[in-house]
């Protein structure tokens, strides 16, 4: 059954980043929501609707703007007009922008505007320029000395926000930053626009949260880039890890390959889990293909149990350590472990 929040929009595109997300699909569940007629309504979000009228009023709502944003999308596309000309010119009707039940909770309609053109075009602007573009340092540092150095720069991004214009404050100061990294004018001034943009938006929860943690970074009082000890979703755990088949663990080394750790390495190992199977990686430069058959005359061959897999894929142990413990018993070329152990930074993770 079709799933509709109702009492905010879907966002059709999401900062944290998620899978394409076609709207025709979600237009045609609030279609077979419509056609069921039914006179109550229980939404993901919000309250239930307990009449008819109110309940079709809703998902028709939703309906239309969906397919607004989805249909302009596309007939823009096909005029050939780039991501910023869309944004520009689409613009939902008054009485589905003004709907409550439209509120744009999450993100932006632009952001949906963005994920189709991408989504359906790809990265490409028609801007050739933007086929080999410069580094951001590059352009930063270009741009800077043309400007005669930091502090018009600075200035001008000063203007900026005088004039309220912080989306252009802060692009000036990315730029700046770009260039000079350990520019703490530019790191405040680019925060102060980010806050300021994130306190005046009337919507988005992401957008104003992204905004504001970019802002605490540029400021140092976090670290954006290191694993929040808090989460809703919880971080991974042994026993989490346990529950599927251990074969997905080694699936996944496929893109925790480090091409630059791996060097030439060229050669195949053997994976075994006692009572849970097998399977196995070859390895080639740059490259770990996952197969599900131990392959045969393999150069290592790795014997354990999935908790100890589980540990390593958390990077509580490493593979040298659990090897010379006997956690995991190994035949074949044992000069491998070392060489697979930094491919795959098969070691604990520093605190």
């Amino acid at each position: 059954m079709p799933i509709l929040p109702l009492a905010h929009t879907f966002p059709l595109y999401t900062l944290r980043g998620d899978y394409f997300r076609t709207p025709d699909e979600l237009i045609a569940g609030a279609d077979l929501l419509r056609s069921l007629d039914r006179t109550y309504f229980i939404p993901v979000h919000g309250a239930p609707y307990t009449d008819k009228a109110s309940g079709q009023a809703a998902i028709t709502a939703h309906r239309d703007a969906y397919a607004f944003i989805w249909n302009q999308s596309l007939r823009a596309i096909n005029l050939g007009m780039t991501p910023d000309e869309m944004v520009a010119s689409i613009h939902l009707p008054d009485y589905v922008r003004n709907n409550p039940t439209l509120f744009p909770a999450y993100v932006d309609w632009e952001y949906g505007i963005r994920g189709i053109y991408r989504g359906m075009v790809g990265w490409y602007s028609e801007d050739g320029s933007d086929l080999h573009p410069p580094a951001p340092a590059e352009l930063g540092q270009s741009l800077v000395e043309g400007f005669g150095g930091a502090e018009p720069f600075i200035a001008q991004a000063r203007k900026a926000m005088a004039a309220k214009k912080y989306n252009l404050a802060a692009k000036l100061m990315s730029l700046l930053i770009a260039a000079e990294p350990d520019n703490q004018q530019a790191r405040q001034l680019k925060a102060d626009a980010l806050r300021a943009m994130a306190q005046g938006t009337r919507t988005g929860m992401q957008t104003r949260n992204f905004m504001l943690t970019e802002a605490l970074n540029l400021e140092g009082k976090v670290d954006w880039k290191r694993i929040s000890p808090k989460s809703m979703f919880g971080l991974p755990t042994v026993e989490a890890l346990q529950r599927k088949p251990p074969q997905v663990q080694v699936k996944l080394l496929e893109i925790r390959l480090d091409p630059q750790a791996a060097g030439d390495l060229n050669k195949s190992v053997a994976f075994r889990f006692p009572n849970e199977g097998e399977c196995g990686l070859l390895l080639r430069p740059g490259i770990a293909e996952y197969r599900n058959e131990a392959p045969k005359n393999a150069d290592i061959e790795l014997q354990l149990d999935s908790k100890t897999l589980a540990r390593l894929t958390l990077r509580q142990i490493s593979l040298s350590d659990a090897v010379a413990s006997g956690e995991i018993k190994v035949s074949g070329d044992k000069s491998l472990v070392g060489q697979l152990e930094k491919a795959f930074s098969l070691v604990p993770r520093k605190s």
